[in-house]
């Protein structure tokens, strides 16, 4: 295939899945607090600046600082008003957008094209991403993997031809990430990794202080900004740490659903999950690593990227409100795409790859039909 046919068919395709959510009606599990409670807000231009001195909900919460997702929701009420069609349409053409920069991003690290597509094709069907692109602010999660994306790729490339408009955009697009969710903070830890044990070219002294420079101010104004809105606070490092322990196992029922998509569900609780399908493709991973398919630091690179964007998840405003820690299928969007990394550094023979492609191929075919028979369930 063409780079333009490739491209061309993940949009196709991504439509050909997702077009029936335009006809979705709101779930009202917040996305009427979101968007009908707050449309005298959200419906007038004039009071963007609000979305940058309120918390997502505009209410006394007081919790979550996610700017970009309001002014999104105010861009989509200038079109569609109070029906959901349009807020759905542009769910769609995000998880699309961020299929492409994933197919963009497999391709500039050097995976062979038609195994970067059909990678991309995995993701772009996976049935636990339902979520992020039927539910309406779910789109929070594919917002920030668009930014971390787009950040990342021009990162790849300020590196490789050292343009500053390159070096620009990776901070602006890092900056659009922390106004997204406050996960974006963990991308310069994933870029440092990259950079030391992945990236064949180095910069020099200077370039590198610019790099720390640039980054530590973004993140600056980010924590300025949210600072003036959000007072709350996620307990100490004794409660966190406590927290994401004891609900550690929400990490290998998670990592079970990217290659065994089962047991899924709106609002599945912990307590409920099944722990097999989580071993059993923790296994089919080490076992890559073990028989030496795939490159140990792609392998820690993609597990590193799953786990950093996956933590946040497991923290709560109240842990002790139990099914606020559920597996929210819509929170492995970005997790998801470490594991996609991960399988981009497999290696082997060009026969093995040919089969491996079809495989791909025909896992993704059925992914398809699954996803699409669970749409049409909703």
């Amino acid at each position: 295939m063409s780079k333009k046919l490739s491209y061309l068919l993940i949009i196709l395709i991504g439509i050909s899945l997702y077009a029936i959510t335009v006809f979705f009606d709101f779930s009202y599990f917040d996305d009427q607090d979101l968007i009908l409670n707050n449309y005298s807000t959200i419906s007038n231009l004039k009071n963007i600046d609000q979305i940058f001195l309120d918390d997502v909900f505009m209410s006394d919460s007081n919790f979550y600082f996610r700017p970009i997702l309001n002014l999104s929701f105010m861009l989509d009420a200038q079109i569609s008003l109070v029906h959901p069609w349009f807020y759905h349409l542009s769910n769609v053409f995000i998880h699309i957008i961020a299929v492409l920069l994933l197919f963009s991003l497999l391709l500039i690290l050097g995976t062979k094209h038609l195994y970067a597509w059909f990678l991309s094709l995995f993701f772009l069907v996976h049935p636990v991403l339902v979520s992020a692109v039927a539910w309406i602010p779910g789109r929070n999660d594919s917002f920030l993997a668009v930014f971390i994306l787009a950040s990342f790729l021009f990162f790849i490339k300020f590196i490789n031809q050292e343009k500053w408009l390159y070096y620009g955009l990776f901070l602006l697009f890092f900056f659009f990430a922390l106004f997204t969710k406050e996960a974006g903070i963990f991308l310069p830890f994933i870029i440092f990794f990259y950079y030391l044990f992945i990236s064949p070219k180095k910069l020099d002294k200077e370039r590198n202080i610019l790099l720390i420079f640039g980054s530590s101010l973004v993140i600056f104004l980010w924590a300025l900004f949210r600072g003036f809105v959000i007072d709350g606070s996620i307990g100490s490092l004794s409660e966190i740490f406590l927290t994401i322990l004891n609900f550690s196992p929400a990490l290998i029922v998670s990592f079970g659903k990217f290659l065994l998509p089962f047991n899924l569900g709106v609002m599945p609780l912990l307590h409920e999950a099944n722990l097999i399908f989580g071993i059993l493709s923790i296994i089919l991973f080490a076992l890559l690593l073990v028989f030496k398919k795939v490159k140990k630091e792609w392998f820690l690179f993609g597990i590193i990227w799953f786990l950093f964007f996956s933590l946040p998840g497991l923290l709560n405003p109240d842990p002790k409100i139990s099914y606020q820690i559920l597996l929210l299928e819509h929170r492995l969007y970005l997790p998801f795409i470490g594991l996609v990394l991960l399988l981009a550094g497999v290696k082997s023979k060009k026969n093995n790859k040919t089969h491996f492609n079809r495989f791909c191929f025909y896992y993704s075919y059925i992914i398809y039909y699954f996803n699409g028979f669970r749409i049409a369930l909703l």
